[in-house]
């Protein structure tokens, strides 16, 4: 009778029944899971955050944890929008709606080809996919106050 049974359950090398879960499902926990512990890392460390207002939060190749929020028209989301939505559209093709995952996509997945210390926080640029360039100004607590596309250039899209 080999390895089967008549049960119709798929076994593992250990014989414990395998359990299917969707690899998107697993993926959201995952996110969810990260996401609660860098929450949790922000709180511990008595930085000031809104989470209500929390559009992202993860980590970058420096290990820094960041996040974006709303904001304001000086900061934040709202400052993203106002201020960079047509470059956005122009340099990557990203709707207004699609740009914080594009963000974070980009800080979560991208390698920093520059860091600059700042008397605020910091200026680091972000390449992603061999060609793509994210421009960021992150406070020391992790804020992005603003994010832009970059040329491989060197000038501002």
């Amino acid at each position: 009778m080999g390895r089967y049974s008549n049960s119709k359950q798929a076994h593992g090398t250990s014989g414990a029944p395998q359990i299917s879960l969707s690899q998107s499902n697993l993926s959201s926990k995952v996110n969810e899971l990260s996401e609660s512990l860098l929450i949790k890392e922000l709180t511990d460390n008595g930085i000031k955050f809104n989470e209500d207002e929390m559009k992202f939060i993860t980590k970058d190749k420096s290990g820094q944890t960041v996040w974006l929020e709303t904001g304001t028209s000086a900061a934040g989301l709202k400052h993203i929008i106002e201020h960079h939505a047509d470059d956005y559209k122009n340099a990557f093709g990203i709707s207004v709606n699609d740009i914080p995952p594009y963000i974070n996509k980009v800080i979560k997945n991208g390698e920093i080809v520059k860091s600059i210390d700042n008397k605020k926080g910091y200026t680091k640029v972000y390449k992603y996919d061999s060609k793509y360039y994210l421009v960021t100004g992150i406070g020391y607590n992790g804020f992005i106050v603003s994010a832009f596309p970059y040329n491989a250039k060197g000038g501002k899209i």
